[in-house]
């Protein structure tokens, strides 16, 4: 299964989970409204019915009617406004307190974001798992936070879109894991954000806050009445409200209780067989089933499990690795997860209970520490070994691995062990200056701004001349030391680079963050052109940053119409010709192989070179990116077609595919070097 069918599925989870959340709003209409209408209706149905009854013996035939006329439309559709208003409305007002995506999720369940500039050990090796596996795929780097004092191991990934998700651990996680364990625990979260199911998951929380409203609010008429009766003295009218309220209260915990059944199954519903899907990911991208197997037994072996302490972990259970609850009756009968000791077997390995043990020297993640015991490979066989590390790319060398273009298509949305491993590499072959200096919002505003600046000393210095003038700002010189720097790395690490600054950078207050995209803008006019990778740079910007500006809640509205879209297919098959290729003979060639990808491309052209222009192609892009999904894999495979028509790609094809993808919303994992 690839990006795109999960991501069909994905919303096929989203339709079924509509479907049991009607139901479930359905069943609490009736159970609030029978018993009323039958206490209202009491007198005259017991005295219709009783006189039925007497007739019976005489021959007078049944009349079903008389049981029926209790039925009160007015009741009902009284009851059905205010079901419908109190869920409607809880499940309103969880949805606007998550509109921050995945820091909102965190930060309600105790987290606390880690910064990028930490040298804490623990919150390092967690930073550079993340990194490493975000620029290997081609995701935004996700906010990173620790659940403190939480001593159980757990971690979840939460957010509306790839660019506003935030990965969270637990201390326990932390303290207990190697680095291998960890990577494995970072690699199934990182599969929830490329497999669709963090939107999925957030939407749940706010669902099922509303049909858990009306036992809230019965609990929260107890809690009122048993502080009542300490404050106040007791009466005959005291007491009298005191009872009514306290029935009224019983009964909406009891209807209540049929939100929590149905919670707890849609949960079960939707998260199980995820989880799953997602070890087999994390598997598929470490190729090292043995770390993921290793953290998933240290919960088996640790007095603490996957359990959080925090108050609202119950509603969060369905996102995260583990459960977060110690498991009673009900919770095993509906658990959103599999056992861990089910998960640890369709791994290929066997539980030991009791077989852990814990690495000398101090924290496993923090030592690096890969010693895992506990589990043995069941008769599935032995894990395979992890591949060896991709050396980093070097030299300006234009062309990269030959690829096949369908394999680009198959991986979109996906990671394995090789490209993990050049990821890897790639951070580690930064220099520490720019490795450190791009992990403080300061530092990553100047190392952008080092992007932008001219190779050419004359026009760098007219460039810095009508951008900051004769003002020295704070950045200005690690702006100049970062410039410095760069002039020594191969050209293939910029957008990775500007990746690894978006995360301090989104840090940033809006006041702040305006002036600085206005300065990149003056940047790169400022010789009056706009060369591709400025183009490329400036449409990741936006991509990244406006997902994380603009509460992305709602699903985004869709083209349906792929007729009216083929003119920007057109300019944007044109383009990438064009940008590999200078003969027209090969410009038209690589045109038609991607054209023949699109299934309508019968109404597809090459476009004059005037035509498709990068500020046209900018237009093109945004349009595209409304397409539906089907199309939107059929653009990604032309263009993959249309770039490696001649088997190679160079890197003004490479980065002008990425920003592609990315404007389409389709990670793209790195390009491998020879």
């Amino acid at each position: 299964m690839d990006f795109f069918q999960h991501q069909d599925e994905a919303r096929a989870k989203t339709r079924s989970l509509v479907r049991i959340f009607i139901l479930a709003v359905v069943l609490l209409i009736a159970a609030i409204y029978i018993p009323l209408a039958y206490v209202l209706s009491f007198g005259e149905f017991a005295q219709d019915s009783l006189g039925s009854l007497a007739e019976l013996p005489g021959g007078v035939p049944f009349d079903p009617g008389a049981l029926l006329r209790w039925y009160q439309p007015r009741l009902l559709l009284g009851v059905s406004v205010c079901v419908l208003a109190v869920v409607g409305l809880g499940s309103l007002m969880k949805t606007i307190a998550l509109r921050g995506g995945g820091a909102a999720v965190a930060e309600s369940l105790g987290g606390r974001a880690v910064a990028p500039a930490t040298a804490e050990p623990r919150e390092r090796v967690l930073l550079n798992v993340v990194e490493e596996m975000a620029i290997a795929s081609g995701l935004p780097v996700p906010g990173v936070y620790i659940l403190s004092d939480e001593p159980g191991i757990n971690a979840f990934a939460a957010g509306w879109s790839m660019e506003d998700a935030a990965v969270a651990v637990t201390d326990g996680a932390l303290d207990q894991l190697t680095r291998d364990e960890l990577q494995g625990v970072i690699a199934h979260e990182f599969s929830h954000i490329l497999n669709g199911d963090m939107r999925l998951n957030i939407r749940l929380m706010g669902l099922l806050h509303g049909i858990l409203m009306i036992s809230l609010i019965g609990r929260f008429i107890l809690r009122a009445l048993a502080q009542g009766t300490r404050s106040t003295k007791s009466s005959k009218e005291g007491a009298a409200f005191f009872v009514v309220g306290a029935l009224v209260a019983a009964l909406l915990v009891a209807v209540g209780s049929i939100g929590w059944f149905f919670g707890q199954l849609i949960k079960a519903g939707v998260s199980r067989q995820r989880e799953f899907l997602a070890d087999a990911s994390a598997v598929q991208f470490t190729r090292n089933p043995v770390g993921l197997a290793g953290a998933l037994h240290r919960i088996v072996d640790s007095s603490s499990g996957s359990r959080l302490r925090h108050a609202r972990a119950e509603e969060a259970s369905h996102m995260l690795f583990g459960s977060p609850l110690k498991a009673g009756f009900w919770d095993r009968m509906l658990a959103s997860h599999p056992s861990v000791e089910d998960r640890i077997g369709r791994l290929g390995f066997e539980a030991i209970p009791g077989a852990t043990r814990q690495p000398p020297g101090g924290s496993p993640a923090a030592t690096g520490s890969s010693s895992t015991r506990g589990f043995v490979p069941s008769s599935a066989g032995e894990a395979p070994a992890a591949p060896s590390a991709v050396p980093p790319a070097s030299g300006e060398s234009a062309d990269y691995r030959s690829l096949d273009p369908t394999q680009v298509v198959r991986g979109i949305g996906t990671l394995d062990a090789e490209h993990l491993a050049a990821g890897s590499a790639l951070l580690r072959s930064l220099p520490e200056p720019l490795r450190t200096g791009v992990e403080s919002p300061l530092g990553a505003v100047a190392t952008l701004y080092a992007l932008l600046l001219d190779a050419d000393p004359q026009a760098r210095v007219a460039q810095i001349q009508t951008v900051f003038g004769d003002s020295r700002p704070a950045v200005f010189d690690v702006m100049m030391a970062s410039f410095e720097d760069l002039q020594h790395q191969p050209a293939s690490v910029r957008l990775p680079l500007a990746e690894l600054a978006m995360l301090p950078l989104r840090t940033l207050p809006p006041t702040t963050l305006g002036p600085v995209l206005d300065t990149m803008t003056r940047l790169i006019e400022a010789d009056g052109q706009v060369e591709l990778f400025e183009f490329a740079l400036n449409r990741v910007l936006q991509r990244r940053l406006d997902g994380v500006r603009r509460w992305d809640g709602p699903v985004a509205t869709r083209n349906t119409d792929s007729q009216a879209l083929l003119p920007d297919v057109s300019v944007l098959l044109s383009a990438l010709a064009r940008v590999g290729h200078s003969a027209e003979t090969e410009v038209q060639r690589a045109f038609d192989h991607g054209a023949h990808c699109i299934s309508l491309g019968s109404g597809l052209a090459l476009v004059p070179e005037g035509a498709c222009t990068l500020a046209v192609l900018a237009d093109c892009l945004e349009r595209l990116s409304s397409a539906v999904p089907g199309l939107r894999r059929e653009v990604v495979d032309a263009a993959s077609h249309c770039v490696l028509a001649d088997g190679q790609v160079n890197l003004r094809e490479a980065e002008l595919l990425r920003v592609v993808a990315i404007d389409l919303g389709c990670p793209m994992p790195v390009f491998l070097d020879n």
